[in-house]
């Protein structure tokens, strides 16, 4: 028995009066005031757990200011020593802990419930809890002692946070759940795309963008990554002059980055492109592969038109084709398709829409007026830039028997009445002959009379025509022998002429009209052809190098 005291020792319902060493079991979670009475300065007082120590790492601090002391669950201490004026204080908070401690969430584990829990003491304290999470995570139950979360949307990889904080008098405990993650995968994934354009046009009317491939690659990680991107053209690198489009880039911490990249087309590429963007870093290699195919367009062709030309009557579907390669390139074409119509004038009038935006290299076109008619093919792709291209001739006409050079636009012919393209038809079937020659003489046919040598016979070619056509000139002059009207008259819309009337001008010349010029002594006469040149008996032979479609010029078309 310790020897009597003068002074006291007190806790909550204790008191001792002996000087000596006492210990008191306090219940962790509870305020607890202690002291001497009277205070005794050389008094010492020390707080330690109920199962051995296991000492180690840092301390966490303590409500009261003073060094705390780790215990073996985890809990904390504090004491505030006694003074002459105030009772000292004790205070050992429980352990405090949010569970279960999950590593990975995935799309099928649903809704979990976690809970908040007091550990090593006797009785939970009277608390009040308050769950917090990180965004895109649903607390159903956020002030209970048990909850469940659930996620808005999975991502494919992401860090969530969940803390749970306990308030009881004027103590506050706070758990948070590291370290654990949600998500489609349950690691970090690292995303590659290369962005390439599906079709180049390698000979663009647009100077920005001719014979430039532009390219893109984006990287992006679930999180901070470094490595290093290489893009690579796998086929068709003989296609492109690739210093800027290819090459290696550093990715150094990153969640994304983009990089836009171009290199020039060389001026004989054609067909598929294959570019690769591939990173790597020490978790391994990701690799995506795009291909793109280069265009060249070629001119406009007609493909159901003979080589010495199309002529059709209206309403007509008449087949258009933007000639390009490699085959199959015209799928990625939008064309907008337009023609103009030639006047009497040698002028044309303005260019029409035909077909606007239609997708692919073809068109099908019927026309609702006759005339002589341009083509004009204006192609793009959808990543940007385009091409105009023509109808035009693709190799020089016979100088003997025509003027048209290679690349010259060509024309297609529109009749109103089948007639014309019967006289425009006989015509060009004598092109190349001499029996229309000054120097020749030409026998009586067709209900005409014959031409002695040494005299003009293009009206007479045109009187031959016309009557093969069933559409014959009438005879004009002549009592015992019968010719037809003179290239002067035929060329003067004053003088009537049976069935044969003057187009109002300027006007719309077709096929098969007859065309004539006033001259000095003589004129000149011939039958209009598919595109506006005159099919006439010339100098040399029957040929198409008379320019029908001039100013000063009359044409005339049959009616009934």
């Amino acid at each position: 028995m310790p020897p009597r005291a003068e002074t006291s020792v007190l806790v909550p319902k204790v008191a001792v009066t002996n000087a000596g060493e006492y210990v008191f079991l306090l219940e962790k979670g509870v305020d607890y005031e202690y002291g001497t009475v009277p205070f005794i300065a050389s008094a010492t007082y020390s707080a330690v757990d109920d199962v051995p120590q296991t000492r180690g790492g840092t301390p966490l601090p303590d409500p009261e200011g003073q060094t705390p002391t780790w215990s073996v669950d985890g809990g904390r201490y504090g004491i505030a020593p006694q003074t002459e004026s105030v009772f000292g204080r004790v205070l050992w908070l429980p352990l405090f802990f949010g569970s279960p401690d999950v590593a990975y969430i995935g799309p099928g584990d649903g809704p979990l419930a976690f809970s908040a829990n007091f550990a090593d003491c006797r009785m939970e304290p009277a608390a009040t809890y308050s769950w917090s999470a990180s965004p895109g995570i649903t607390v159903q139950s956020p002030n209970a002692k048990t909850t469940a979360i659930s996620f808005d949307s999975m991502p494919s990889w992401a860090v969530a946070s969940v803390a749970v904080t306990a308030t009881f008098g004027t103590n506050t405990l706070v758990s948070a759940l590291g370290g654990m993650t949600y998500g489609t995968n349950d690691v970090p994934q690292i995303h590659l795309s290369l962005d390439v354009p599906d079709a180049i046009l390698l000979n663009s009317n647009a100077v920005s963008t001719a014979k430039v491939a532009v390219a893109s690659w984006s990287f992006s990680s679930d999180a901070p990554t470094s490595g290093v991107v290489t893009v690579s053209c796998v086929s068709g690198g003989d296609k492109v002059e690739c210093p800027g489009l290819l090459g290696t880039w550093a990715v150094e911490d990153c969640l994304s980055v983009t990089s836009h990249v171009s290199g020039v087309l060389t001026s004989t590429a054609i067909g598929d492109v294959v570019l690769k963007a591939e990173f790597s870093s020490q978790g391994g290699t990701n690799a995506v592969s795009r291909g793109m195919t280069v265009v060249r367009t070629g001119n406009v062709s007609l493909p159901a038109a003979p080589g010495d030309g199309l002529v059709v009557l209206t309403n007509t579907p008449v087949a258009m084709l933007l000639d390009c390669e490699p085959a199959g390139a015209g799928a990625f074409l939008t064309t907008m398709w337009h023609v103009r119509r030639l006047r009497s004038d040698g002028a044309h009038g303005e260019w029409q829409l035909a077909a606007y935006g239609q997708q692919g290299a073809s068109l099908v076109f019927t026309p609702a007026q006759g005339g002589i008619y341009q083509v004009r093919a204006i192609a793009s792709v959808a990543a940007g830039g385009y091409d105009e291209r023509f109808y035009v001739w693709d190799a020089d006409e016979d100088p003997s028997t025509g003027l048209k050079k290679r690349g010259n636009l060509k024309a297609f012919g529109v009749c109103d009445e089948q007639w014309q393209i019967d006289v425009r038809y006989a015509a060009k079937g004598r092109i190349g002959s001499m029996e229309y020659l000054e120097s020749v003489y030409l026998p009586a046919s067709h209900g005409f009379s014959g031409v002695p040598w040494g005299r003009y016979k293009c009206n007479t070619f045109v009187a031959h025509m016309t009557q093969e056509a069933g559409v014959s000139l009438p005879v004009m002059h002549g009592r015992v022998f019968s010719y037809p009207p003179l290239a002067n008259e035929l060329a003067d819309p004053a003088v009537a002429i049976l069935h044969w009337i003057p187009i109002v001008l300027p006007g719309w010349p077709q096929p098969g009209y007859v065309t004539a010029v006033h001259g000095t002594g003589n004129g000149h006469c011939g039958i209009v052809d598919f595109d506006g040149q005159g099919i006439s008996a010339g100098q040399l032979n029957v040929n198409r190098n008379m320019s029908s479609c001039v100013n000063g010029m009359t044409m005339r078309k049959y009616e009934r």
